[in-house]
């Protein structure tokens, strides 16, 4: 009876030691992906949204070099919006496919869906390889992004991320979204498009400083052209 007894309670410890496993290893994972985001989930108020087809425009911008401790610091920041005569739901679905974002997007030279067995619909990791050039020199920055994808209740459609892990330690943060909403313009419904990004590079080379004062807005631009050739 007593060995009867003794196999039973340690039956009841394993159970009870298998559930309390993956609630460990739940919190393990909050805690090391960072709930903070920065994102724009709003049509931004605008004179005339006709002068906004195929036309992004500069809602925002900084390009900000600091100097903290000794090491060079560039804060950079670009909001920008355009309205698209694409259905919706083709830039959702391009937007939510992590897995071939190299395809699409300038500067990037590889992405990989780390939960390709999850829903596209959940909460993903994704790694990224990208690569700045700027008269003959590059500069190549590896990171991996934490990107969660929303449905709003009024059909608009989110995309927000932040920086899950810098491996090349060359980015302190990383805050982005596309934000997607249909517009009706003279009686035509159009896909209003908004791009977010702000982001802080570590041991900045002074060539990166200039090429972005020359070139970074060009290239919020060119996210957008990238959307609509991705389309044809």
């Amino acid at each position: 009876m007593k060995s009867i007894k003794r196999i039973n309670i340690l039956l009841i410890f394993l159970l009870l030691l298998s559930a309390l496993i993956p609630l460990y290893a739940d919190q393990f994972a909050s805690e090391t992906i960072s709930s903070v985001f920065e994102y724009k989930n709003k049509i931004e108020p605008y004179n005339n949204y006709k002068q906004l087809l195929n036309n992004p425009k500069e809602i925002d911008s900084h390009i900000t070099p600091k100097l903290i401790n000794g090491v060079k610091l560039l804060d950079t920041l670009f909001d920008f919006h355009e309205i698209l005569d694409i259905p919706i739901t083709k830039l959702i679905n391009i937007l939510i496919d992590l897995e071939h974002e190299q395809n699409i997007f300038p500067r990037m030279i590889y992405t990989k869906d780390l939960n390709p067995e999850d829903s596209l619909w959940e909460a993903h990791l994704q790694d990224v390889k990208t690569q700045f050039s700027f008269g003959g020199l590059k500069q190549d920055y590896h990171y991996i992004f934490y990107k969660i994808p929303i449905l709003n209740k009024d059909g608009s459609f989110l995309i927000k991320w932040n920086l899950y892990k810098s491996i090349d330690k060359k980015f302190n943060f990383i805050y982005g979204s596309w934000y997607l909403k249909e517009m009706v313009i003279d009686n035509k419904t159009y896909t209003y498009v908004r791009n977010y990004i702000h982001y802080e590079l570590n041991n900045v080379p002074p060539y990166v400083i200039l090429a972005m004062h020359l070139g970074g807005r060009q290239g919020s631009k060119n996210f957008f052209k990238a959307l609509k050739k991705a389309n044809n």
